[in-house]
């Protein structure tokens, strides 16, 4: 791989992940990314390829820590190092409060939190080595607001990547680890198209493209952002104004 950087990117078939994988391969990384479609992976492939970048699928269900453990184990093996990390699977549904059932609940933390938590801790023991790193955890204007559209489990999710992010950012710190969050409002996305999410009063006057999103992911992973860590960026149109 010569001197290009390693990048990680998960849920990276689709969305905003997908958008993301893409991005950072075309500016030179080379890209590992997961997610739970071997056809749409191949999409992704077909992307990095046409900007000219490199990458890879791994698959790997992100809801079982031995899997993620194991995956980390091979990039090791491969590729001895991992200099990015991006945290962009999650799911999400409009389920009311009275709809949610107790499994429900423990699904949507184990892949919305618990995941990107072990994918953290994980390459944290790469970059503490290395003393660079690059994480970006991909939040939700939900978890600043509240759910406005999705479920109350949904936005407790996003809200609680944000309070991790600030933790490990803390951590991180004094190894050359920077810890960051990009928050997106309304992203047209299948995810949002499928959920019907509206973009009906977003002072821009439309939902935000994934590779908007993946523009402020790669800028927070880049040599440009190096003296910020533990911080939120909002990328969402006006949405919400702090």
């Amino acid at each position: 791989m010569g001197n290009k950087r390693i990048s990680l990117v998960t849920g990276g078939t689709s969305g905003i992940g997908q958008a993301t994988a893409v991005e950072l391969a075309s500016r030179g990384d080379y890209v590992l990314f997961t997610g739970r479609s071997t056809e749409n992976a191949k999409k992704t492939l077909c992307k990095i390829y046409d900007r000219g970048g490199s990458g890879e699928f791994i698959p790997c269900d992100l809801s079982d820590p031995g899997q993620i453990e194991d995956m980390m184990d091979s990039i090791s093996i491969r590729h001895h190092r991992l200099d990015v990390l991006v945290n962009s699977a999650g799911i999400s549904n409009v389920h009311t409060m009275e709809e949610i059932t107790e499994a429900e609940w423990d699904w949507m933390m184990t892949v919305n939190l618990k995941a990107p938590f072990f994918c953290c801790r994980h390459a944290f023991s790469f970059m503490k080595q290395q003393h660079y790193g690059r994480i970006v955890n991909v939040s939700s204007i939900a978890g600043q607001r509240g759910a406005f559209f999705s479920g109350i489990h949904y936005a407790a999710s996003k809200g609680g990547l944000l309070a991790m992010t600030k933790c490990f950012a803390l951590q991180g710190a004094e190894h050359g680890i920077t810890v960051n969050a990009v928050s997106p409002g309304t992203v047209d996305t299948p995810m949002s198209r499928t959920e019907g999410i509206p973009a009906d009063g977003i002072p821009l006057g439309r939902a935000a493209s994934p590779e908007e999103v993946a523009h402020a992911i790669c800028f927070l992973t880049s040599d440009d952002a190096g003296y910020i860590t533990g911080e939120t960026l909002d990328v969402n149109g006006g949405q919400l104004m702090r």
